[in-house]
């Protein structure tokens, strides 16, 4: 049975109460809130400039050497079927392009809600 010493009364509010903030530490941490998100990080990665350029020429050359293969084997012969191969690939040159903008836009605040859920 465990003496009258080792049981802690409840508090009149419940089991837990606030303790007053200490006087020098409160301050310090309020002025340095919100000063982290005004700075301006980098969100590059060792390597993203490297696999920009990469995915850039590797989509360029293909687009390069279909357009030159149909172009110079009589597209007209073809029918629509030459406007397949040529405007896909000018597509994925386009997707390719847009995907590299818009990761560079991509905010910190963004990037910290996704890897939070």
């Amino acid at each position: 049975m465990p003496s009258e010493s080792a049981v802690e009364p409840e508090s009149p509010t419940g089991a837990y109460e606030l303790l007053p903030p200490s006087s020098g530490a409160g301050e310090q941490q309020q002025s340095l809130m919100g000063q982290e998100e005004q700075v301006l990080k980098s969100e590059g990665r060792q390597g993203d400039v490297l696999a920009a350029c990469t995915a850039l020429v590797s989509v360029s050359i293909l687009a390069i050497v279909t357009w030159i293969a149909i172009l110079s084997h009589d597209p007209s012969s073809e029918g629509w079927f030459a406007f397949h191969p040529t405007l896909q690939t000018l597509a994925l040159v386009l997707f390719t392009y847009g995907a590299r903008m818009l990761k560079s836009f991509i905010s910190i605040a963004l990037t910290n809600v996704a890897q939070a859920l």
